[in-house]
């Protein structure tokens, strides 16, 4: 179950922090370093969550939803100082759309559920300022969960010359591989592209048309590959997520979502 609740406060930063071992390698998108620490006490930050942990258990009756043995939420301390849920009981691959971030919270920690105690598995400091949106990633790695964030917030876009209309949006798509260990080669027709999809590396490309097209890739599963089209909208949608996932079945695939607008 996914609760999300409506607040206040925050603009542009993201910092990952994980455990004091090596860092299971997560991918991140394109950041400004030069970021101002300054919070706001209107306006908000807009957070969603991927959780990508494949799935541990499988279902006894087919078509049942995949679960985790650990029942994974995602908390903050609220502006009353109690833990508040921004996700709850997690499956495989979950997702949420973008929730508004209360007041100023300076970590999110990770944790599950234990005989019905919470138990912290990783956390992340966090300096939010308004209007920055952002991507809580969840992942696991030789059985270590970690927790980082993906700085989704686009850039202004260009100034106009004086008497000029202002540029349209520019269309671009953010390419993440969330399988580790494995690569995945994509391409598409109209616009020509392809790409070479790898564990921890984000890929950007821009400048693409506003039209719906479709991207090629290898559907794998464990008992046989063959390729798959995905559809991309970019008439809606200016920023898009690519992201190379398993689905309930196990098999290699790709999920898109859209990412922030200008305000």
């Amino acid at each position: 179950m996914i609760r999300s609740f409506l607040l206040f406060a925050v603009f542009l930063l993201v910092v990952s922090a994980t455990f004091a071992q090596e860092e299971t390698p997560a991918p991140t998108a394109e950041s400004d370093p030069a970021v101002s620490e300054e919070t706001s006490s209107t306006g908000s930050a807009h957070l969603r969550v991927w959780v990508m942990v494949p799935p541990e258990v499988m279902p006894a009756i087919p078509g049942d939803q995949p679960s985790l043995r650990d029942k994974l939420s995602l908390v903050y301390d609220g502006p009353d100082g109690k833990p508040a849920f921004l996700l709850s009981a997690a499956v495989p691959f979950d997702t949420t759309g973008y929730m508004e971030v209360p007041g100023h919270p300076t970590e999110i920690r990770l944790v599950r559920q234990i005989d019905g105690d919470l138990a912290e598995v990783a956390r992340s400091k966090a300096k939010l300022k308004t209007g920055a949106y952002l991507t809580a990633v969840i992942q696991k790695e030789n059985g270590r969960y970690t927790l980082s964030f993906i700085d989704d917030t686009l850039p202004p876009p260009p100034q106009p010359a004086p008497g000029e209309a202002p540029p349209p949006p520019q269309k671009r798509i953010v390419f993440y591989d969330f399988i580790s260990g494995d690569s995945t080669t994509i391409s598409c027709k109209d616009p020509v592209f392809s790409k070479t999809l790898t564990f921890g590396t984000p890929q950007i490309l821009a400048d693409l048309p506003e039209k719906i097209f479709s991207i090629s890739m290898p559907i794998k599963s464990a008992k046989r590959t063959y390729m798959g089209t995905i559809e991309i909208d970019l008439q809606t949608n200016d920023s898009l997520s690519f992201l190379i996932v398993k689905d309930f079945f196990g098999r290699t695939t790709a999920k898109v979502f859209p990412n922030s607008k200008l305000d």
